[in-house]
């Protein structure tokens, strides 16, 4: 699943053992689904970031998400691909932002679900880019987005 010369570092995340930590990815469940349904395009751009050196992560949202859709059969592989990524803890600044975004949006008419606020905050704090295929869930301005490439 993860390119030839990557090795888990001590943290967790998947890096080339010899190359720097570039910058820090958060995983959108759109990307763990399609990386776990084998999706060629996005299993290729997962390990392409991961031989860049860059660190590769996920948070509480996300890890809930693909866990509630996982059928039985399929959660050894969840565990391993969870396993390989660094994971973003959610505190209470987190959350406070999160619900400013929902606050701030909601007064011009434009709902964000609480689990995109929880992401898009959690990426904003640690100070992480967010690869997504829905990017439009996404409008907040301080927020780096990386739309998935199509499948």
């Amino acid at each position: 699943m993860w390119p030839i010369g990557c090795a888990r570092c001590a943290r967790g995340s998947l890096q080339l053992a010899s190359g720097p930590v570039l910058a820090t990815y958060l995983l959108d469940t759109t990307v763990l689904i399609d990386h776990l349904a084998g999706r060629p395009r996005v299993v290729e751009h997962v390990r392409r970031l991961a031989e860049e050196g860059h660190t590769l992560a996920v948070c509480c949202i996300n890890v809930a998400e693909v866990f509630a859709g996982a059928h039985e059969h399929e959660k050894p592989a969840v565990e391993r691909l969870l396993g390989s990524l660094d994971y973003l803890q959610v505190g209470m600044e987190i959350a406070r932002r999160a619900g400013q975004y929902q606050y701030h949006y909601a007064r011009q008419g434009r709902t964000i679900l609480t689990s995109d606020a929880i992401i898009a905050a959690t990426a904003v704090a640690h100070g992480a880019t967010l690869v997504t295929a829905n990017v439009q869930d996404f409008p907040m301005p301080e927020l780096a987005v990386q739309p998935l490439p199509s499948v």
